[in-house]
């Protein structure tokens, strides 16, 4: 490929094979990205105690897929090829019955719950009675080797009695970056 080839005349590289940097850090082409909606979970209201749903996500609820290829099953999505990822969930809760439902999500990395990052939300009680936070949002940067599988996991710390999750408004997101 020559130089023109290389840097047009609007300024865009195209690479065609990996960025390597002075330092000798490289990062190989291609857009690695998944997100899809996570599945109805009729409870994860198990007080301190780490509820796993045995099938988070189903290629019905895939939003979009690109680069590589991403595989569902019982313990989440694998990753398509070795890199560090950023996890994006943003869960919805919904049927929050009892007080303080003040949940903590973790990721499990081939069914191991990671100890490094979690996600959660604050307690809010509104003068209308709403229950609690209804959602927590956040992103986990991790190493994932390809083939490795990462699912969420919950952790009610409050003392409601049921929390379900929602399809609708809940995701998780897959970006490969670096």
């Amino acid at each position: 490929m020559s130089p023109t080839e290389k840097l047009d005349v609007n300024g865009n590289i195209r690479l065609t094979g990996d960025l390597v940097y002075s330092d000798g850090t490289r990062i190989s082409s291609g857009l690695y990205l998944f997100k899809c909606k996570i599945n109805d979970v009729s409870d994860v209201a198990t007080t301190n105690t780490w509820v796993t749903p045995s099938t988070p996500f189903n290629n019905n609820n895939l939003v979009y897929s690109v680069g590589g290829t991403w595989t569902t099953g019982t313990l989440g999505v694998a990753a398509p090829i070795d890199g560090y990822y950023e996890v994006t969930l943003n869960i919805f809760f919904d049927a929050i019955s009892g007080d303080r439902a003040s949940m903590i999500v973790a990721l499990q990395i081939n069914g191991t719950r990671t100890e490094v990052d979690y996600i959660s939300n604050n307690y809010i009680r509104f003068a209308s009675g709403d229950r609690g936070g209804r959602s927590c949002n956040g992103v986990i940067i991790t190493y994932l080797n390809a083939g490795d599988y990462v699912r969420p996991t919950y952790k009610e710390t409050g003392d409601s009695s049921v929390v379900a999750i929602l399809t609708v408004g809940s995701t998780c997101t897959l970006k490969r970056i670096g």
